[in-house]
């Protein structure tokens, strides 16, 4: 991949093969859709509506979406096909035109902290993703709904981490952005969320207390 301004590659060359395999029926799984976005991030969708994205800093490809989310967490698209303008929600949308098996309610045969456990993993999936293919609006949607469940469920560890991730400016490799987005902006919407829960209300106290004292420190 290259960038014609620069005259420069984005990315070493990389094989699709490891991740176009044989299904275990011996079906040829195929690309049904690849595209690249804005950001320079190629990412493909194959016949079984699994969808990878190749990371760069990591020179891997990665998995975005699959069938094991459609059938396991509460949050996942419910609608087909495409004609979703948001990149993420739109992969499973198209990934339930390709199984539409999957679009149906979630059975009752999971305990709730499976289903808890999976939901969560759905949404830092779609964080990821949503950061790697440059898709703001739906990194603070999916971020907010993170930090709502993971404070409705009383997650102080997970919330302590978020936190940290959006406020870790001693980490001379954190970034102080998302997707363009201010960190510390998103971090005070997430606190808000953690507030009006008695499990992180603790955690919302204190760090709105500390952007306050930076914020007053910082206009003198």
């Amino acid at each position: 991949m290259e960038n014609l301004k620069t005259r420069k590659a984005l990315f070493p060359s990389v094989s699709i093969q490891t991740i176009v395999s044989t299904s275990a029926n011996d079906r040829r799984i195929t690309i049904k859709q690849a595209q690249v976005r804005a950001n320079g991030t190629v990412w493909v969708q194959l016949s079984s509506g699994t969808c990878y994205a190749y990371n760069a800093d990591f020179q891997a490809w990665e998995e975005l979406c699959n069938s094991w989310l459609a059938k396991s967490s509460s949050l996942w698209t419910r609608t087909r096909g495409s004609g979703n303008k948001n990149v993420v929600s739109g992969m499973e949308a198209d990934l339930n035109g390709l199984q539409p098996a999957l679009v149906q309610d979630l059975t009752n045969d999971k305990p709730r902290w499976w289903k808890d456990a999976l939901t969560l993993g759905h949404l830092e999936t779609r964080m990821r993703a949503a950061v790697l293919l440059d898709s703001p609006v739906e990194y603070k949607s999916f971020l907010l709904m993170y930090a709502k469940k993971i404070a409705e469920e009383g997650y102080k560890a997970k919330g302590e981490e978020l936190v940290r991730d959006l406020n870790a400016a001693n980490d001379k490799d954190w970034s102080s952005t998302a997707c363009g987005l201010n960190k510390r902006d998103l971090l005070r919407e997430v606190l808000g969320i953690f507030a009006k829960t008695r499990s992180l209300g603790e955690i919302a106290q204190v760090w709105q207390e500390r952007l306050k004292a930076a914020a007053q420190e910082a206009s003198v």
